[in-house]
């Protein structure tokens, strides 16, 4: 007996995960909206989705190898990302010790059916695992809980 493949996997995000990806960065985006009370007639919530849809293409189209998209899947369908840019420079921190070159996280994005399912490890595992960093940047607003607690339990100090 054959043990099944996981069906949790992650992969190099490519122009075929670009509308999925658009949908679950929409998606975040529209609840950081919904948090700072931004009316729902606002011009930026009405062309949300297709604002991020084109976004998306455009970037998974592109080689640049300055940055790095990976998409989390549940069987065939994208449930998550992360994108992330090299950063070439360190980054001094005055009164502390510098944070070498390395890659800067600038989303990382899992739906909400699937948290707590390993997806976010899995993504943070595929950028170590590809990438090799020296560091890992990633900002994070003091009041988010639950991310502070993901990225702590990751290791991040």
């Amino acid at each position: 007996m054959t043990d099944a493949p996981s069906p949790l996997t992650v992969t190099r995000a490519t122009s075929a995960h670009a509308e999925a990806i658009a949908h679950l960065h929409a998606q975040s985006f529209t609840q950081m909206l919904d948090s700072h009370h931004v009316p729902s007639q606002s011009p930026v919530r009405l062309s949300l989705e297709q604002t991020m849809r084109d976004q998306w293409e455009h970037t998974l189209q592109d080689t640049d190898p300055a940055g790095s998209t990976f998409a989390a899947l549940h069987g065939t369908e994208t449930v998550g990302f992360m994108a992330c840019i090299q950063v070439p420079d360190p980054l001094p921190i005055p009164g502390e010790r510098e944070i070498p070159a390395g890659v800067e996280i600038q989303t990382l994005t899992v739906h909400g059916d699937f948290r707590r399912s390993g997806h976010a490890s899995r993504l943070l595992a595929a950028l170590m695992d590809t990438l090799h960093p020296a560091s890992v940047r990633v900002w994070i607003g003091s009041d988010d809980e639950d991310l502070i607690r993901f990225y702590q339990g990751a290791g991040f100090a």
